[in-house]
């Protein structure tokens, strides 16, 4: 009877260990993520939070049972709250994004993914895309400023290519083609 005790004992022990190693592993993870990571309930309330980028909004973090708009932006949660209706219904991943005009005036943009853990609970994963969104806007800026100087060019122009195949024309005067 003793010998099986001890064996049960152990058994438990050696359990625990792993869980313990499967939970550092899922940590190690989940900290290697940059997004925010935030666990929703079906009523609204954040359940859990895992920050990693500069998407903070509350150093209240750790506290449990708290609002979303703790966390993000009023307009934003708003919006996210809609899509997490959408996926507890659907049970997809949803991904969008959102500019949000921050407290400061300044405008962000986030990349959102939204994923249906359970009946009761919501994933969303927020990523802030700003410089890249601006990187991509000065580059569309660029290539209209670029149109708009060969527009601005009053001889016909063609484009060819190696072989002398025409790829593009310009004409100011698009009556001449």
């Amino acid at each position: 009877l003793i010998a099986h005790r001890v064996s049960y004992l152990l058994r438990g022990y050696k359990v625990l260990q792993e869980l313990h190693s499967a939970n550092a592993h899922n940590a190690a993870i989940l900290d290697a993520i940059p997004d925010k990571l935030l666990r929703i309930g079906s009523d609204g309330q954040v359940i859990d939070v895992r920050s990693n980028s500069t998407i903070q909004k509350s150093q209240n973090s750790l506290k449990s049972e708290h609002s979303l708009t703790e966390h993000i932006n009023e307009n934003l949660a708003t919006e996210m709250q809609k899509v997490a209706e959408r996926v507890q219904s659907s049970g997809r991943v949803e991904e969008l994004d959102s500019l949000i005009i921050e407290n400061d005036g300044e405008k962000a943009y986030y990349d959102m993914r939204l994923a249906n853990i359970n009946d009761q609970e919501t994933l969303y994963l927020l990523r802030d895309i700003t410089s890249r969104k601006l990187q991509e806007l000065e580059i569309i800026e660029t290539q209209n400023k670029l149109q708009a100087t060969i527009d601005a060019i009053p001889d016909l122009m063609f484009e060819l290519d190696l072989n002398g195949r025409y790829l593009d024309a310009h004409s100011p005067l698009n009556h001449l083609l």
